[in-house]
């Protein structure tokens, strides 16, 4: 029977991390995060007494009111930098730590699987391939498979309740190619509160059901495979 995926609580994930490549060619170093938990982390940082460095990594600009609307951002950190919620090698806010943490070692289910090939467990459970198939990666990851699932479905849906209020009038999204001059910028969802698009319950039952997996596999067909 196929061994499955266990943390070996090392810490390693938390103090090496990937680049994610852009189309400009340029590396950042860190991770992706949605807006709710950008807030979090800034609250348990400013509770810390420091700062993060967290700039827009997904956006659309709404030419209505000529704003950047972030679907997710970036958290950076500096060469050879661990996390700053690490502590005595252990998270500091796990119960509160963002879903790329909770989905490690995928890093990516679309288009391609693709996981880290540093962290020990897989080099001990003798995975050196970065790209596997989903089925292979059910069967061995099983929670974190999940969660993987879990952020590009947020994507998914995120994308298609922007399309929605643009057509029922409320944003008009720039096309790719549109000449954009502003640095006007919000997190999609509170920009939705703060015009009244949104209600602010609307916006935190959306949020809580975001990160509900269940909620979500049932809105996705059950299909967790």
């Amino acid at each position: 029977m196929e061994k499955k995926f266990e943390c070996l609580k090392c810490g390693k994930c938390c103090k090496e991390f990937g680049t994610i490549k852009l189309s400009s060619n340029q590396n950042l170093r860190g991770f992706p995060i949605f807006e709710w938990e950008r807030s979090r982390l800034i609250t348990k940082a400013e509770e810390n007494n420091f700062k993060l460095d967290i700039t827009p990594l997904i956006e659309v600009h709404d030419v209505k009111t000529k704003t950047n609307l972030v679907l997710e951002y970036h958290l950076h950190l500096k060469e050879k930098e661990p996390c700053p919620f690490l502590k005595n090698n252990q998270c500091s806010i796990y119960d509160d730590r963002p879903l790329v943490c909770k989905s490690f070692p995928i890093f990516s289910l679309n288009p391609d699987c693709i996981m880290s090939s540093d962290c020990p467990k897989m080099k001990d459970l003798q995975i050196f391939k970065k790209y596997m198939c989903k089925r292979k990666m059910f069967e061995m990851f099983d929670e974190n498979y999940f969660v993987a699932l879990q952020k590009e479905s947020i994507i998914k849906i995120l994308i298609d309740l922007i399309k929605e209020l643009e057509k029922e009038g409320y944003i008009k999204i720039a096309k790719q190619g549109d000449k954009i001059r502003t640095k006007k910028t919000k997190p999609f969802l509170w920009f939705c509160l703060i015009n009244g698009i949104l209600t602010k319950k609307m916006v935190d039952d959306l949020i809580l059901h975001l990160e509900d997996y269940e909620y979500l596999n049932k809105l996705e067909g059950g299909n967790k495979k």
